[in-house]
């Protein structure tokens, strides 16, 4: 019965405002410890034979909390004939412990394996080989192969999420006065919001490589391998809750309506769950090659290029250890995940080098101090961008759920669009900052309900083109080599990085999101209104500022120094 006016509302007695009150603020006391023993060998076969045998054994108990407050919800444990108010139903906590049972109406949990909810992987005997052979014995080929296995101590903060479970944090909320009268509209409630996978597994790699060095003249040297490896058990997450897929259609058309959506869930009277296990993939590819030789004296220069490809079902580039736009499309179906990763660079080349200029040490004083003793050094570095994965909404829909038109009820961060056949990623608009071609994607022909085609990181993001200088000047005054010995010299140094203060743009910055919520109802589905009978869009509203990215990597920097060297 508020005025609408807050400013008046503060000012007059008996004004009610809403409020929320969590019981507590979590936080975690993580507990881990890392085992390893390893053994290694170098076993010279013949003369121009060498083998590197090891092995590696890891033992990483998975992380637990101090104080036993920890629980994950498992849907395979959800009885839903208890009653929607019941925050404990399906909740896995540690052995000996039952933070619900002085909460009237709510389940008995169940037990997990251990203290950390997670059983611990023992069979973690990583091998290794490592071959190096002169084919010719004489010193000037080398041909190096190896191959190993590699295991990983997994991100810690998934164990932290879990201890805001409920029922650890519940909330209450209603209405108050600012004198303090206040009244509650129900007793306290929460719901499970983090789950995890109770499998032993360890994130791990497969890694092997093949290189040939060949000296091509005295101080000259090319290198072209083949570095390859397969990313087994990487950690994805996903909504354990997520809608149905016969539910889907109507899931999109609940018009954002989170307990219209809900109702279509496996546990209906929660929401969003986020999920994890460690059941993503990844293959990387490449091609490395290096060139490095000496011009004159002390002068050197090094070129290199790799060709590469990482493809996989997992991002892995984030380790935020929380839920974001990498949440599984459909937890049901990730092979539709699968696609370019967010590290994969195509293409990468790199020229450096230092140039020592001539120090003058038969000229004159004048001279000598003023042209010799210089140093040059640079790196040029070019390369391809990262993938990226184009969104569809920032926003709401009006008529539709905003939890995506794929009707999966998860963030609309994950929903993708379509990919218009041959249209190229990249457009020339004359915009440095425009990186993605809008017309590449669409909505138009997609279906409400299922989602879009384009793939995971379809397209590339902004690349680099850089340019590092510096500038050293040494000088090497008879005054030093006293204190400090035959070798002493002072350096003068001026660093310029991104010397010629290039534009390069940055992929995190990118507005990938295709459309925003241009009031009314943004999509449409021909002459009839959308609905779960007319669901193919033949029109939508686009965010103006799709493909383009607001940040740069930063203007020129330069740095002066003065350095001792002894």
């Amino acid at each position: 019965n508020n005025s609408g006016n807050y400013l008046a509302d503060l000012l007059t007695r008996g004004s009610r405002f809403g409020f929320a009150e969590t019981s507590t603020q979590p936080f975690a006391r993580t507990r881990y410890r890392n085992f390893e023993v390893y053994f290694g060998d170098t076993w010279k076969v013949r003369p121009n034979l060498t083998l590197e045998l090891g092995a590696r054994y890891s033992y990483f108990p998975e992380p637990y909390d101090a104080d036993d407050r920890m629980s994950s919800f498992d849907i395979r444990l959800y009885n839903p004939a208890r009653p929607a108010s019941d925050f404990c139903n399906g909740i896995v906590v540690v052995p000996g412990t039952n933070p619900c049972a002085d909460l009237p109406g709510t389940s008995t949990p169940t037990e997990g394996v251990n203290r950390a909810l997670r059983a611990n992987d023992k069979n973690a005997l990583a091998p290794r080989l490592g071959i190096a052979w002169d084919p010719w014995g004489d010193g000037k080929t080398a041909i190096r192969a190896g191959i190993g296995q590699f295991f990983q101590r997994e991100r810690v903060s998934i164990a932290i999420g879990m201890n805001a479970n409920a029922p650890f944090a519940l909330a209450v909320g209603g209405t108050r006065t600012l004198d303090g009268t206040f009244t509650i509209d129900g007793p306290p409630g929460g719901a499970p919001s983090r789950s995890t996978n109770p499998e032993a597994l360890l994130p791990n790699s497969w890694q092997w490589n093949l290189t040939v060095d060949r000296e091509l003249w005295k101080d000259a040297v090319i290198e072209v391998g083949y570095v390859g490896n397969r990313a087994l058990h990487q950690l994805i997450s996903k909504d354990v809750n997520q809608v149905l897929p016969q539910n889907r259609v109507a899931a999109a058309f609940c018009g954002g309506s989170a307990g219209c959506v809900n109702a279509l869930r496996p546990a209906p009277n929660f929401g969003f769950i986020a999920g994890f296990e460690r059941s993503g993939s990844a293959n990387y590819h490449s091609l490395q090659t290096m060139f490095k030789t000496r011009l004159f004296g002390k002068s050197q220069i090094q070129v290199a290029y790799t060709w590469s490809h990482s493809i996989g079902d997992a991002a892995l580039d984030d380790s935020s250890g929380g839920a974001s736009a990498n949440t599984r499309t459909d937890t049901y179906d990730g092979t539709i995940d699968y696609g370019n990763t967010g590290i994969n660079r195509p293409h990468i080349f790199v020229v450096n080098s230092v140039i020592y200029l001539p120090e003058l040490k038969q000229s004159n004083g004048f001279v000598r101090s003023a042209l010799g003793g210089w140093e040059f050094a640079t790196i040029y570095t070019t390369s391809s961008g990262s993938s990226i994965t184009p969104r569809i909404v920032n926003g709401t829909i009006s008529n539709l759920q905003s939890g995506g038109l794929a009707g999966t009820g998860t963030s609309q961060a994950n929903v993708r669009p379509n990919r218009v056949p041959g249209v190229p990623c990249t457009i020339d608009t004359g915009e440095p900052f425009q990186i993605i071609n809008p017309a590449a994607f669409t909505l138009v022909g997609a279906v409400i309900g299922e989602p879009g085609d384009a793939s995971r990181g379809s397209c590339l993001g902004p690349g680099i083109n850089n340019v590092d200088l510096s500038f050293y000047k040494n000088f090497t005054p008879s005054w030093l080599r006293r204190p400090f010995g035959e070798g002493a010299r002072v350096q003068l140094r001026l660093e310029m990085f991104n010397a010629f203060n290039h534009a390069q743009f940055r992929a995190d910055s990118l507005q990938n999101n295709m459309f925003l919520n241009a009031g009314g109802n943004p999509v449409v589905c021909g002459d009839a209104p959308c609905s779960p009978t007319n669901r193919v869009i033949t029109g939508f509203v686009r965010n103006g500022g799709f493909g383009q990215s607001g940040t740069t990597r930063g203007p020129r920097e330069i740095q002066y120094a003065l350095k001792l060297i002894f």
